[in-house]
């Protein structure tokens, strides 16, 4: 008889849960309901949720439970959970979506962003997590939502796509497209009164003339399609292109600086690098000043943080004083490496400073437990942007006490502050102009920074953090790999090598399958996301050369040539030469297949793939390297001498 009841008791139970669970979630206001499969997927993925993770909606039961719950909860990576409980009826991008929209004739909305955008989280709370705007959406429209990060691909076509009709590019990014993925309408943020007439328009347009719209986005498409398509002579590249766009550059420069125009400043770690190049190579004097001047204006300004190391992603003003608080492991790859290659031409001890303490931030905050390197930190923490990073007069006598005045002048701080009230600290003087107005010299200057400066981030570690996006991105890691690796080098730390070493033996156990010959350009918890683009094998070759030059382990070297076969074989054109973003086998769902061309926040993946491959040429004399080289560079010669 116990046994019975014991027996029944558990059946109550599990009946119970079961109950309990499928009611979890309220109907998404105005959508269809789930497929069956869908609807138990996303109740499975609830009860295996990581508990420790906020909950980014106001629509919550009075014990913290969600109300809604959508497809992205299905998804692996962090941008696209953020999502989950918004009461839009999201979908992830794919084929799923287009025969949703194919079926039911509806206007597609894609809107992509990422997990660290301060202007995405704006527009999930104002917009995405509002009842009424979800509403108008689920009845008229299938929305799919992109990790820009996990698929730049996508990213890279539907910023085309906005830029051909007229618009700029940024993130959120909105584009209208129909079931076969042909933009006709494109945005970035807007606040939800304007973003609710927009969608008002596009669903009566579409109902009203459909055929008009259809028109235009099949036109837009075809622009695309030709977009970059280069004549078949072969054009002569010279130095003078080079010349050309440095000459551009200074005047660019110049302007910004007669005018204190206001505008935002990017590190552009591109144009960084091709000006330390070229001022190695060619002993010029104008690309050294003009890498140097940036060099060290982000040094000293509030672009950099002062007290945990690295870089935020951009500055808002054209003196690299205010940033968008975001950290992205890719900034502090590249600019560890810019500030590394400038030590080496120069010598100068700031220059090596700013690097270690860039890589020094990685390897304490960014490393995972495996060695890996997770890829940004939030601009927001406490619900508002940069809380994390600013400080008051007040706060720095509290933690420093007698040391406090010494931290106040070498960083600029006041009792008004330089932002909302708040102080982005920054250096106030070069370190030699602050080491003789204190009446020390430079070295005893420096270790008395120091010591404030490690006081103030314990403090700060003390506060709410902003939220890390703890996906594992393979080209991302890969640049860090082989900053580490030069930087071990440069500054003789074998512990930047070892740091490298362990890194790129993870990716190649965990991201790289031998049997499909295939990389992957997402790891998270254990799973891998994404398939790997251009950009992933680019850069992970190039850091398996840099592991092999440091190292003299051929092992390396065979796994760069490894990646190289399975990166011309899935990427490269036959027809007109140059590297496709995406393999064939995951462009269906694109209605072009781009290439990756323009170094703009990153160097493209076909400039790095050139690199990579040259470098491979170097040291195997292999006579297929320098021939992909050469046609790559032919690919895009027209449009190196239209616009270098």
């Amino acid at each position: 008889m116990r046994k019975f009841f014991v027996t029944f008791f558990a059946i109550a139970i599990y009946i119970v849960s079961q109950i309990a669970s499928a009611e979890n979630f309220l109907p998404l206001p105005g959508a269809e309901e789930f497929p069956v499969a869908i609807e138990k997927a996303i109740d499975r993925a609830w009860q295996q949720r990581n508990r420790n993770e906020k909950i980014r909606s106001q629509h919550l039961r009075e014990d913290g439970r969600p109300l809604y719950a959508n497809r992205l909860i299905l998804e692996i990576a962090p941008y696209l959970n953020q999502h989950a409980h918004n009461p839009v009826n999201w979908f992830g991008w794919g084929d799923e979506a287009f025969q949703v929209a194919k079926d039911l004739g509806r206007p597609v909305l894609v809107s992509i962003g990422y997990s660290s955008c301060h202007w995405c989280h704006v527009m999930e709370e104002q917009s995405y997590d509002h009842l009424g705007i979800a509403q108008l959406l689920n009845e008229h429209f299938v929305a799919i939502k992109v990790d820009r990060e996990s698929s730049p691909d996508v990213d890279e076509l539907y910023l085309l796509a906005v830029q051909i009709m007229g618009g700029h590019g940024g993130w959120p990014l909105h584009v209208f497209v129909n079931s076969q993925g042909q933009p006709f309408l494109g945005m970035t943020y807007l606040p939800p009164e304007e973003f609710t007439a927009v969608l008002k328009n596009v669903r009566d347009v579409w109902a009203d003339n459909q055929a008009k719209v259809q028109e235009l986005a099949s036109s837009i498409t075809d622009t695309m399609q030709t977009f970059g398509l280069q004549p078949s002579s072969e054009i002569e590249i010279t130095k003078h292109e080079i010349d050309q766009f440095i000459a551009q550059l200074a005047e660019q420069e110049q302007q910004i600086f007669e005018f204190n125009a206001p505008v935002s400043r990017f590190p552009s770690e591109s144009e960084l690098f091709l000006l330390l190049d070229v001022a190695v190579r060619y002993e010029d004097n104008l690309a050294l000043k003009l890498a140097e001047d940036r060099l060290i204006s982000m040094a000293y300004g509030g672009v950099r943080d002062h007290v945990g190391g690295g870089f935020h992603r951009y500055a808002v003003d054209s003196q690299w004083l205010v940033p968008h608080f975001e950290k992205m492991l890719y900034n502090q790859a590249h600019l560890g490496r810019a500030y590394t290659q400038a030590y080496m031409i120069t010598g100068k001890g700031l220059y090596r400073r700013v690097a270690e303490q860039t890589l020094d931030y990685v390897l304490r905050d960014l490393r995972s437990e495996q060695g890996v390197f997770w890829s940004a930190t939030d601009s927001d923490s406490e619900g508002e942007e940069g809380t994390f990073f600013l400080w008051t007069r007040k706060e720095i006598v509290d933690v420093l006490g007698d040391e406090a005045d010494f931290a106040i002048a070498h960083f600029g701080v006041t009792e008004s502050g330089n932002f909302e009230g708040m102080n982005i600290l920054h250096a106030a003087d070069t370190l030699e102009g602050s080491a003789t107005a204190s009446g020390f010299g430079v070295a005893e200057y420096l270790l008395r920074l120091d010591n404030a400066v490690e006081k103030l981030r314990r403090h700060r570690e003390q506060r709410e953090h902003p939220y890390l996006d703890n996906k594992i991105i393979t080209a991302w890691n890969a640049m860090m790999i082989t900053t580490l690796s030069d930087a071990s080098d440069a500054f003789g730390r074998q512990a930047y090598l070892t740091a490298a070493v362990t890194a790129a033996n993870y990716l190649w156990k965990h991201a790289w399958d031998p049997e499909q010959q295939r990389l992957f350009r997402i790891l998270r918890s254990g799973e891998r996301g994404t398939h790997g683009r251009l950009r992933d094998y680019a850069y992970l070759i190039e850091a398996m050369v840099s592991l092999y030059d440091r190292s003299g382990d051929r092992q390396w070297l065979m796994r760069s040539e490894t990646l190289a076969s399975s990166m011309r074989m899935k990427f490269w054109d036959e027809q007109h030469g140059g590297f496709f973003s995406t393999s064939a086998e995951d462009a269906s769902s694109l209605v072009v297949r781009n290439k990756d061309r323009f170094d703009e926040a990153l160097p493209s993946g076909n400039s790095v793939a050139m690199r990579g491959l040259a470098l491979l040429f170097a040291r195997t004399g292999k006579q297929i390297y320098a021939n992909t080289v050469d046609n790559t560079t032919q690919a895009f010669a027209a449009e190196i001498v239209q616009i270098p």
